[in-house]
């Protein structure tokens, strides 16, 4: 069986071991937890298996008198405010029986014997010494998108470092267990710098990728591209359980991990060449998620509900989450990795197909295919609610199709994508810095329909395509920040976007908003300088001549295409995590006789993980590159989160 096949089957398969755990229990889940449930059989799976009741993880939920047994899903460590909630819940509740699930094994906590220490204190909290608990570790830690893309929600709010750690701490922490509070060394002296719960986040992800390695038998030489890919790689590398992991694997495998800040031209512009990026862009993400959309269903529910109670609507929404049958999965699949008329018209066939089987009326007349024409087939299953309901998961993405592609957020979009391009062509032709341009587009951006917001996307993007000198000298850079100055003064009523609401605070004062900007300006220099250091990727902008528009090239684009070229023997930016003596002597022979070192496509597996998000695109994009170059290696991209520009400004400006 194929790695792209047995991803999505292991990763149901511990949910399946959470099961066994929910009968007669009232669950509780934190957000992350949720949403990989979510796309691994979701609310009905742990109902069915007996579950009383599923609650979210808060101190505002306890249980009944008549319930005895709780189990509680928690995606992160077991320090802090996750401990402080299960202790809230048990306080306030009756049971007698509490399990803890924990995707962070013991050797990946500080405390190696946290498990017994938790278990003590659930017996505390709920009133007996002899009552139950226990604390067990289950790898529940990522989301199977579809064939070629797995995510991990718990660490979708950790994003790669831009600019050096920084100054060595204190290298003990004081965290909480419950009300106790104890000491805990950080992860090591190299990372120092940073705070702890960012090293106890970085331990997480090595142990959640090691446990998926072995979920996957695999046996992985280890490349990265980054600061932070190569602290994370190098701790995975030098892990005791994932030595002892590596002696019983069975395939080899090559996992490249990447940081996103070298590239973030592609999450930041608003050009998408995926469906799914689109529908993700602009339809509202369910409650809690990060990679899942809410789609309305009212224009199917009138044969099976009143569309408003009381004037508030009472469909629960639709999702992307629907993999249950071939026909769904396969369209998902589609979604992800095909361009969108493609993937427009492979959404129609599918939605033709089951019509014509259920014997609905549809009009085939229509030559060419309009998002009308399949509304219009959609909205035929409206008096049928056998057919809706028989066809729910294909018809919920379909109309995930239409409501993104005829969304008003569309216009915006291409508004925004139009300004973007003469923005950088006007850099790369003139070779003048485009202050006067984004001076203009904040004084007029209200007739642009922009926001505040919208602008510091725009220059984000430069900077992320052209280094930190595309707006020119200090004297242009502080007119800049002068009418920035001005333009937050104008919109602190209600318009700032919120990273500048946090940066400037609750009261508006001219202090507070001139540092809000320093802080801004500062960040957007730190993308312009984010690849300074690398040596063949440090452009993604390439200009084939003089009178030729500059195109960009994605960071990913380039390094895969290198990865499957045999004319490339090496990638300089790209470093192997050393394998020990072995590579050590492979290292000092080459200097005098021509032996290659290892490189990503040696291996019958390739899993390339971007740690702060990935897109849509770029997953299609890698597909492609591997289809035309090499299509017997299985390739799967991982990442943290899906990302698109507000999580982009969010993540590093309010960092």
């Amino acid at each position: 069986m194929s790695v792209q096949t047995n991803l999505p089957k292991v990763l149901d398969h511990w949910w399946t071991e959470v099961c066994y755990k929910v009968r007669k229990s009232v669950v509780y889940l934190d957000n992350p937890a949720a949403e990989c449930l979510h796309w691994h059989g979701g609310l009905l799976r742990l109902l069915d298996a007996g579950a009383i009741c599923v609650k979210e993880l808060s101190s505002f939920e306890t249980g009944s008198e008549t319930e005895r047994k709780a189990v509680f899903v928690v995606s992160g460590p077991l320090y802090g405010e996750s401990l402080q909630v299960i202790q809230d819940i048990l306080k306030y509740s009756s049971f007698q029986y509490s399990v803890v699930i924990t995707s962070f094994s013991p050797s990946h906590h500080d405390n190696k014997q946290i498990y017994y220490t938790v278990e003590d204190r659930l017996l505390e909290w709920m009133g007996n010494m002899n009552y139950t608990a226990e604390v067990i570790h289950i790898p529940i830690f990522a989301a199977s998108i579809c064939d070629t893309l797995f995510l991990m929600p718990g660490f979708s709010k950790m994003f790669p470092l831009l600019g050096n750690i920084g100054t060595k701490q204190s290298h003990q922490t004081t965290v909480k267990y419950g009300e106790e509070q104890q000491h805990v060394t950080s992860m090591d002296n190299s990372v120092s710098g940073l705070s702890f719960e960012y090293q106890l986040n970085m331990k997480g992800l090595v142990g959640c990728l090691n446990s998926l390695f072995e979920l996957l038998h695999l046996k992985e030489d280890i490349f990265a591209l980054g600061m932070l890919s190569r602290l994370i790689g190098t701790d995975l590398e030098h892990s005791p359980i994932a030595k002892q992991r590596r002696k019983s694997a069975t395939t080899r495998a090559s996992l490249l991990l990447v940081d996103r800040t070298l590239d973030l031209a592609g999450p930041l512009s608003h050009e998408t060449d995926s469906l799914f990026d689109r529908i993700v862009r602009v339809l509202p993400q369910l409650p809690g998620h990060t990679c899942d959309v809410a789609v309305d269903m009212c224009s199917l529910s009138s044969c099976l509900f009143n569309d408003t109670v009381y004037e508030r609507p009472v469909v629960a929404p639709g999702c992307l989450a629907n993999k249950s049958s071939d026909i769904a999965s396969t369209m998902l699949n589609k979604l992800v990795t095909t361009k969108q008329k493609e993937c427009l018209m492979e959404m129609n066939h599918c939605i033709v197909q089951v019509a014509t089987r259920e014997g609905l009326p549809i009009d085939l007349s229509e030559e060419k295919l309009t998002i009308d024409q399949l509304n219009d087939t959609v909205c035929a299953f409206r008096n049928h609610p056998d057919a809706v309901i028989t066809h729910a998961e294909i018809l919920q993405q379909a109309l995930a199709v239409i409501q993104a592609s005829s969304h008003t957020k569309n216009s915006q979009m291409e508004e925004l994508l139009s300004t973007e391009k003469l923005l950088v062509q006007n850099t790369t032709i003139s070779g003048e810095g485009p202050t006067s341009n984004l001076l203009r587009l904040i004084e007029k951006r209200r007739e642009k329909s922009l926001t505040l917001g919208d602008v510091v996307v725009l220059m984000a993007q430069l900077f992320a395509l052209c280094g930190e000198d595309v707006v020119g000298d200090g004297e242009q850079e502080t007119k800049l920040q002068a009418a920035f100055v001005e333009a937050i003064f104008h919109d602190a009523e209600g318009e700032l976007p919120e990273f500048l609401r946090e940066l400037v605070g609750e009261t508006v004062q001219e202090t507070s908003v001139i540092s809000a900007v320093n802080i801004m300006f500062e960040k957007l220099h730190l993308i312009g300088r984010a690849r300074q250091d690398l040596k063949k990727y440090r452009s993604v902008l390439h200009k084939a001549g003089e009178l030729e528009a500059a195109v960009y090239i994605p960071l990913l684009r380039q390094l895969i295409d290198d990865v499957f070229n045999p004319s490339v023997p090496e990638l300089p930016d790209v470093e192997l995590i050393s394998r020990g003596l072995t590579d050590m002597l492979k290292s000092g022979f080459s200097l005098f006789m021509n032996v290659s070192k290892h490189q990503p496509r040696d291996h019958p597996v390739l899993i390339v993980f971007v740690i702060g998000g990935v897109t849509a695109t770029e997953v299609r994009q890698i597909k492609e590159i591997v289809a035309n170059s090499r299509p017997s290696t299985e390739v799967i991209v991982g990442s943290t989160r899906l990302v698109q520009p507000k999580d982009v400004l969010e993540m590093i400006i309010k960092r």
